[in-house]
């Protein structure tokens, strides 16, 4: 499509020279001169060049009126018109809105910024204290009035620090503390751990201090110091709340003074972080000082939440440096490109694709200018919302303006010391640009930075109650910026000297932006949720007392999701006193019973009483309401009457059922301990907790750590050739072949990989040669050193919970994983079953279709990242379970995944599922079992022959007196090779966990048993015929066939059966969902049998248990899914459902 350009909309270029003359003073001897090289006349430059949408070729018509693609024409001229069609024929109006118009610069705003770079280097407006400063080695570190600052901080509870960006809050505040308080602990947490390292780094070089001395840092994987003993310590959000959660304090916490900064950013962290801290000084005032510092954070939104402290607020800091700002309409004056007016943002707050392109064709010309005019040493940073536009952008700078600019780009996946080589880097003859995500924002201070260049765009998650599965996978979606966005972006210059900020928006747009986004509302509560078991038993009405509310939905999904994963139990479940987990604070230092539980007892106490009356009143209040709005009821509008009382019923209904999820109480089991012990993710932790069930404790270990790291195997960020990149993915992905690549498993392949540099490293090769190795592979060294340090960390968290056999020697290490490789891979695909994808395209078909498969347990379509490396070849009719997804426009982007066959997922999910239904079936010629697991409220059913479905139940028996081992060692710290107690333990269940008598007697050797028992059934599958054969029916097999198969309509008949993983006895008992009494007597002949036949096969029957039923998918009445046809209908899509 091309762009039809008219001129009527805006005002014809200057027809002076005066333009000219403008630009070609701007290089006079006032402004400091540019190399030789940058004034050399520019080539003509493409705008479009990576860009999607449209290009920049004209049409012309010729005399008949038809319209043909002519030759490009130089973008910084004035663009021609369309020839006008014969006279005779009546004009073609065209309806499509023009995005650009070239025209030339404005020689009042050249002018002005002309006169405004000049005094770069003019240092006569700014103060003494910033002179002094200047004098120093350390150069600027704030305007901060210290003493001021000081004195409001001693003298309140909680103290608002609201300044602008680069006064020194982050360093300032933290040094004057030690200097005034030496003995005092300072510890400040930040919302990313970039800034975490770089402050600390700062700090200790301005105090003249080794880093770990006085000065430290601690973030998820790694540490330099301790909190709690280093004076000043600078960590992550996360890494405070864990700590508060997981170390022992009496009355006193042994911090002075906590500084939260960025606490505008509201994520779920801060917030529990914030309520934690509130309730300790209302119960003990003066125990510590709280700070709390912005630079764009409203105070009053706080100021009833600290009822009952004293609060100060501190907002005096003088102007670092100016700051000169310039919007959309100086800036396409200054450029002379002129774009259609962007309107403000509607209710949705969405940016559209052409808006987002025309602030990049902005954005281009800008670069364009400020390499022609501008110093070399003066480097700019460019904010675009995603890796997608940054990507776009450094690729657009390299073809285009490589010789007078150089790209950085800048986002999450990003390895710091690139960033921090690339600033350490002096612009000699290229000047640098760091294009950035809003990974850039906070806390960071830029010296070469002179100008900032805002697109005002930015990608945010977001949670909707209308889209369930955004509670699982929020999408993210293009947003306009916040005024807090906005202010941190121009706080990145001005800090060490005068900057520019260049706002792709207009200023209306710009006074018309939010305030701020609410994180917590848009977050995955699933890993703080449980986090937050370790200190109340009451999530929901927990939550309901911090600043800002999670949604209703997403916190009652994350509840839901750790239930069926067996992480927690509610209290009125019959198996909750015998399952939950106490730790006893006088054997261990974890915070069970902790004096974090009294202080919110208290707390929910008050606000329980508070709800008790809510309902009542909120409902009469309802009531009014709605009698007001409508006014008098007249004759025939009865049905309306009716309707507000059903509203009326229904809003009480909610009110009760809040009242009701208020009270309800949740336990964490053992699983939950150690997820909650875990630094990773709760997916990544349940791979640890199956590593601890068969003895595979480190490894697995090692695996959660890759996956939290993400892949060692990595493609160089500078390589944006589209094919280049494509020939370098199949390069790294056949080096990943190497190691164990057969399994067909990504992580597989990094552990191998890890393992062999750990094998390096032991032999004591230099710093050079473990870097040329890492090249060598196509590794990325910090990525690997990240993984290890994180993999201590974890060792060591983990072990202080349950103590386990660790195996150091790294060749012992290698020899274990040779031999269980592919348990491992067993085990990864069991703790990420919530993510597994169901292949049904592949090739030609898949990029056609523009999606491979679905989830077997969400409702969304699945892509394949192929733009990373892999050896997972995601073939049709398999299953691939990836450890990551990212939601894009409804479909899920899987990346670093494994592949199975159907047939051994079907096994995996039967043997590692929390918990399991099953009956029996009796009609064809040979017994079978169907056995069903529900997930995220989605059933899926399977079919095995009866000699398979044994053997699953007596694994799962056996893994049972494996959790009541690991539970002993928990609560009662048994160590493993006290056998006489363990032994007892087990004997004192009374129940029958299918254990050889030397394993009974030695439960040390019950991994082991673990390990060959699933081998064994595994290998046994595998040999069957059945095994590769998805599409034969299963009275096809020949009787004794092993199968475990798919079973999509089949329902489960009386009696049905259970089996949980749990600690108290083997798991087994009668499963009755609910049914009418004559249902229940007509049925009880047929449940003795069955109780009969299943003692028989060596299987014990205990006390019934109540669960709840789930849905069952649709996709499970139905055929199978066909490859093409059928993947568009919405027939196979499962029912992601909740509720509260």
């Amino acid at each position: 499509m091309s762009i039809h350009v008219h001129a009527a909309p805006y005002p014809p270029p200057p027809k002076s020279t005066v333009a000219t003359a403008a630009a070609a003073n701007f290089t006079d001897s006032s402004m400091r001169k540019r190399p030789q090289a940058m004034q050399k006349p520019y080539a003509p430059l493409n705008y479009y060049a990576a860009s999607p949408l449209r290009v920049a070729d004209q049409h012309v018509k010729d005399h008949h009126g038809r319209s043909h693609r002519g030759p490009k024409k130089d973008h910084l001229q004035q663009l021609p018109q369309p020839q006008p069609p014969p006279l005779s024929m009546p004009p073609r109006h065209n309806k499509t809105t023009p995005l650009a118009h070239v025209t030339g610069i404005d020689p009042v705003v050249a002018k002005r910024f002309q006169d405004e770079y000049a005094q770069q280097n003019d240092n006569e407006n700014i103060g003494d204290d910033l002179r002094a400063q200047q004098a120093t080695r350390m150069g600027t570190v704030g305007t901060l009035d210290e003493a001021l600052c000081l004195s409001l901080i001693e003298t309140h509870d909680v103290t608002f620090v609201i300044t602008d960006t680069g006064t020194g809050k982050s360093t300032r505040i933290p040094i004057a503390l030690h200097r005034a308080h030496p003995d005092a602990l300072v510890v400040n947490a930040q919302p990313r751990r970039t800034a975490a390292i770089n402050l600390a780094q700062r700090v200790a070089e301005v105090l003249e201090a080794e880093l770990g001395e006085s000065v430290g840092y601690s973030v998820r994987g790694e540490h330099i110091g301790d909190i709690g003993e280093t004076k000043i310590m600078y960590v992550t959000t996360y890494s405070l709340l864990i700590y508060f959660l997981w170390h022992e304090f009496k009355e006193k916490l042994p911090l002075s003074y906590i500084i939260v900064d960025e606490f505008h950013e509201r994520t779920p962290d801060v917030e529990v972080i914030l309520l934690m801290l509130k309730l300790w000084l209302q119960k003990h005032p003066g125990a510590f000082k709280l700070i709390l510092c912005s630079a764009t954070a409203q105070v009053e939104e706080w100021q009833s939440f600290f009822d009952g402290l004293t609060v100060g607020t501190y907002a005096r800091s003088p102007i670092m440096y100016p700051v000169q700002e310039y919007f959309i309409e100086d800036l396409e004056r200054l450029t002379g490109i002129r774009t259609a007016p962007i309107l403000p943002q509607d209710s949705s707050n969405m940016v559209t694709s052409e808006q987002m392109y025309q602030l990049i064709l902005v954005c281009k010309q800008l670069l364009e200018y400020l390499a022609k005019n501008t110093a070399t040493q003066d480097s700019v940073l460019v904010f675009m919302p995603g890796r997608t536009q940054v990507e776009l952008m450094t690729t657009w700078i390299r073809e285009n303006l490589e010789e007078s600019l150089e790209p950085i780009a800048w986002y999450r996946d990003v390895e710091l010391s690139l960033i921090q080589e690339a600033l350490a880097r002096p612009a000699v003859t290229r000047k640098k640009v760091y294009v950035a995500t809003d990974i850039a924002e906070v806390s960071l201070t830029l010296p070469d930075v002179v100008f900032v260049i805002d697109s005002g765009t930015g990608k945010r998650p977001q949670v909707s109650e209308k889209e369930k599965t955004s509670y699982a996978f929020p999408p993210l979606r293009l947003l306009w910026e916040t005024t807090s966005n906005a202010q941190q972006r121009r706080g990145r210059v001005g800090r060490v000297q005068q900057g520019f900020y260049f706002s792709l928006l207009s200023r209306a747009h710009y006074k018309a932006l939010r305030e701020s986004d609410n994180r917590i509302k848009n977050a995955v509560l699933t890993e703080v949720v449980l986090h937050s078991l370790l200190i109340t038993q009451k999530p929901f009405a927990f939550f309901q007392l911090c600043n800002e509310k999670p949604e209703r939905g997403a916190l009652a999904y994350s509840l839901h999701l750790l239930q069926d994963g067996g992480h927690i139990i509610r209290k009125d479940d019959p198996m909750a006193d015998a399952e939950r987990v106490s730790l006893d604070r006088q054997r261990t230092t974890h915070v069970m019973d902790s004096p974090w539980n009294v202080l919110i007892e208290e707390a929910l106490a008050v606000a329980s009483g508070a709800l008790a009356t809510a309902p009542a009143e909120a409902v009469r209040g309802f009531s009014v309401t709605k009698e007001t709005a409508a006014g008098p009821v007249r004759s025939g509008e009865g049905s309306d009457k009716d309707f507000g009382d059903e509203e009326d019923s229904v809003e009480a209904a909610n009110l009760e059922a809040d009242a009701a999820a208020f009270q309800q109480c949740y336990f964490m089991t053992l699983r939950g301990v150690i997820a909650a012990r875990s630094p990773v993710s709760v997916a990544a932790a349940t791979n640890v907790f199956f590593g601890l069930l068969y003895g595979t404790p480190t490894l697995s270990m090692l695996a959660a750590a890759i996956e939290s790291s993400k892949s060692p195997f990595h493609i160089p960020y500078t390589i944006n050739d589209r094919m280049e990149r494509v020939a370098m993915v199949r390069r790294v992905s056949s080096v990943m072949q190497r190691y164990h690549g057969f399994l067909q498993s990504d992580l597989i392949c990094s552990m191998e990989v890890i393992l062999e540099y750990m094998s390096m490293q032991r032999d004591g090769l230099s710093e050079e040669a473990q870097e040329e190795w890492c090249q060598e592979r196509s590794l990325s060294r910090t990525r690997v050193v990240d993984t290890l340090n994180l993999f201590s960390q974890m060792k060591e968290q983990v072990s202080s919970v349950l103590p386990f056999p660790d195996v150091t020697d790294i060749d012992v290490l290698n020899a274990q994983f040779n031999q269980n490789a592919e348990l491992l891979v067993l085990m990864l695909v069991a703790s990420h079953t919530e993510l597994a994808i169901q292949v049904q395209l592949d090739g030609p078909v898949a990029q056609r279709k523009g999606f491979v498969g679905h989830g077997m347990f969400f409702p969304l379509k699945c892509l394949k990242d192929e733009s990373v490396p892999t050896v997972c070849p995601w073939d049709r009719n398999k299953i691939s379970v990836p450890l990551s997804l990212q939601t894009i426009q409804r479909k899920v982007l899987a990346v670093f995944a494994s592949q199975v066959e159907p047939d051994l997922f079907a096994l995996v999910l039967l043997v590692f599922s929390y918990k399991l239904h099953y009956s029996m079936q009796c009609s064809g010629a040979t017994p079978s079992f169907l056995m069903a697991v529900s997930h995220s409220g989605v059933r899926r059913t399977f079919q095995c022959d009866a000699l398979t479905a044994q053997q699953i139940l007596q694994l799962r028996r056996i893994q049972c007196a494996q959790l009541r081992c690991m539970q002993l060692q928990v609560e009662e710290r048994v160590k493993a090779n006290e056998s006489e107690k363990l032994s007892a333990a087990l004997k004192s269940a009374n129940s029958d966990f299918g254990l050889p008598d030397s394993a009974m007697e030695a439960p040390y050797l019950i991994p082991t048993v673990l390990q060959h028992g699933l081998k064994l059934l595994v290998g046994r599958l595998k040999g069957s015929p059945s095994y590769t054969a998805q599409r034969r029916d299963i009275v096809e097999f020949l009787p004794g066939t092993p199968y475990c198969k798919r079973a999509n309509s089949a329902e489960l008949s009386p009696p049905v059966l259970q089996s949980v993983l749990i600690h108290s006895n083997n798991g087994l008992s009668v499963w009755q969902p609910t049914a009418t009494a004559a249902a229940v007597a007509a049925s009880s002949s047929t449940v003795i049998e069955a109780v009969s036949a299943t003692e028989r096969n060596g299987v014990e029957v205990v006390a019934p248990a109540v669960s709840f039923p789930a849905v069952e998918s649709e996709s499970e009445r139905g055929e199978e899914d066909e490859s093409d046809h059928s993947s568009d209908s919405g027939a196979h899509v499962p029912t992601f459902s909740y509720d509260v």
